[in-house]
């Protein structure tokens, strides 16, 4: 899947990077860490980290400001302000990669060591 994400983000003009905070165990909280659990292959891909015109510490700020005064609260709401062109490349991202495997006929492999169970 990680192959797939690569060639399908290297097709939008956008780079993989190694999760910033791996100590926070995100992929092990997410909804679809029970599939991996039971063998199924799960791609787990963030939105980024660095805004193409504003550069990364633009986004550090929105982040860090979303978290501290809207997250999970009555706040928490989609904004007039909101730039939402990376959300279209992302949903286009995971549909380029999920067109691929159905119509691939191979089904995706756990890299060799990995945690998971390989047949589920």
């Amino acid at each position: 899947m990680e192959d797939l994400l690569i060639q399908a983000a290297s097709a939008q003009n956008r780079v993989i990077k190694p999760e910033d905070h791996p100590e926070r165990g995100y992929y092990y909280r997410s909804d679809h860490f029970n599939f991996a659990k039971k063998g199924v292959p799960m791609l787990y891909a963030e939105s980024g980290t660095d805004h193409r015109e504003l550069g990364p510490a633009y986004l550090e700020g929105r982040g860090k400001e979303y978290v501290e005064t809207r997250y999970h609260s009555p706040a928490d709401e989609v904004q007039d302000d909101w730039d939402l062109r990376g959300i279209v490349e992302g949903i286009e991202l995971n549909f380029s990669i999920g067109h691929k495997v159905v119509n691939s006929g191979d089904w995706p492999e756990w890299y060799e060591g990995n945690e998971f169970p390989r047949d589920p």
